[in-house]
């Protein structure tokens, strides 16, 4: 890739400017092409942009001379070939973070890409230093998600994204893994804390390993973390409907003008076809007036993004803290237009997790009717029994 896609400069040569954001991209080891491209585009930002490359621990990597290739505690697919590469992204992408917080404890922003994301640079930049001052932030693509945690405690399977019924866990929202941000504070809270620490451990001793997904599961950490210590959270959704999502993803049609990234540009072909597109982006983020007011945020409890609509669940939520945020969009009067869809997902899940419940309820007290019904059966017929074996019609009793 050339680097001329990322090559606006937006700090100086001075290396002691603390950067903006450590960046751990998770790599497979043979993906020496991907990393050389991606070296070339971080090149002109490597005084706001910290760049490691994400493999597991005693991996062999062509490339293991370069400085920014870093080798952690996790198992790489190469591993276990059968199982394909997921436990190896989630594995990795977990020790990133570990190791990150501990690294870099004072960077404002702690981040990951996958080794086939293609990120404008100069715009994640921006808005990532209009977010600086936010106490608590997740800026990415989100998403919604939910498991059961009596089978599912592992996040072994993409189908736990939304089961249903109303033993489950969520619907949470989290960070689809082509791009996920974490404020540094944010990162610190969840990912230096012995429970995640333990967690890692355990999830390093499955033999085979059985997590494969990363985001959905990072996600629950982060969620957990946020409503245990009622973390006041800035979400920023980048893809607030369907459509963005997909695009972003690299399985829709062309990028948003607004768009930060594309995922799957793992050929020449998606290549071609992805990085004009987000050149005009980042065309277009860099023709703004203003940064001051890129991002847009309100009380996620306003209008229309309030929880009014349904019953309180099990899993409290999270929303009288949390602000959601959207990028602005010139083009658009009213940018809290585009959370709804994003929230409208999530009011719907609720609403159909209610609903499994209410069902669960009326088979539980239909099924203690039935068994009502059944013992009072049997029991009637135990006393018939005893009666005509006596041959008379009185000293009622029960067989036993």
């Amino acid at each position: 890739m050339e680097p001329s896609l990322m090559s606006q400069p937006v700090c100086g040569d001075s290396s002691e400017v603390l950067p903006l954001l450590a960046l751990g991209v998770i790599t497979h080891p043979n993906h020496v092409g991907h990393r050389k491209w991606l070296r070339a585009c971080h090149a002109p930002h490597s005084c706001s942009i910290t760049l490691r490359f994400v493999v597991g621990a005693g991996a062999s990597v062509a490339d293991a001379n370069q400085t920014d290739v870093l080798q952690l505690p996790a198992r790489e697919a190469l591993e276990f070939l059968k199982m394909g590469g997921a436990h190896a992204v989630a594995e990795k992408t977990l020790a990133w973070f570990v190791h990150a917080v501990t690294i870099w404890p004072m960077v404002p922003f702690i981040g990951k890409i996958d080794d086939d994301t293609m990120v404008g640079l100069p715009v994640l930049l921006r808005d990532l230093a209009a977010l600086r001052y936010h106490s608590f932030v997740l800026y990415g693509y989100a998403h919604w998600g939910a498991f059961r945690p009596q089978v599912n405690t592992c996040f072994s399977n993409d189908t736990v994204i939304f089961p249903h019924g109303p033993h489950r866990y969520g619907p949470y929202p989290f960070l689809v893994g082509q791009l996920e941000v974490l404020s540094g504070s944010l990162a610190t809270k969840v990912y230096n804390s012995a429970a995640v620490r333990r967690w890692q451990h355990v999830m390093l001793a499955q033999d085979p390993p059985c997590w494969t997904w990363e985001d959905g599961g990072l996600g629950h950490l982060v969620h957990r973390t946020v409503m245990e210590h009622h973390l006041p959270v800035s979400l920023v959704s980048l893809a607030p409907d369907r459509n963005a999502y997909q695009q972003a993803f690299g399985t829709g049609g062309r990028l948003d003008p607004n768009a930060v990234s594309v995922h799957k540009v793992n050929h020449p072909g998606n290549y071609k076809l992805k990085r004009p597109q987000l050149e005009r982006a980042v065309q277009a983020d860099a023709a703004r007036a203003t940064d001051a007011d890129r991002i847009a945020c309100w009380p996620c409890s306003t209008p229309p993004i309030s929880w009014d609509c349904c019953a309180e669940p099990e899993h409290p939520r999270p929303w009288q803290l949390w602000r959601c945020c959207v990028k602005t969009d010139v083009n658009r009067s009213d940018d809290k237009t585009q959370l709804w869809g994003f929230w409208k997902t999530a009011r719907n899940e609720w609403s159909q997790l209610n609903t499994f419940k209410r069902q669960a309820e009326r088979y539980r007290r239909k099924g203690m009717e039935d068994q009502g019904r059944a013992t009072t059966g049997a029991m009637a017929g135990g006393e018939l029994a005893t009666r005509s074996r006596k041959g008379g019609k009185g000293n009622l009793k029960t067989k036993r």
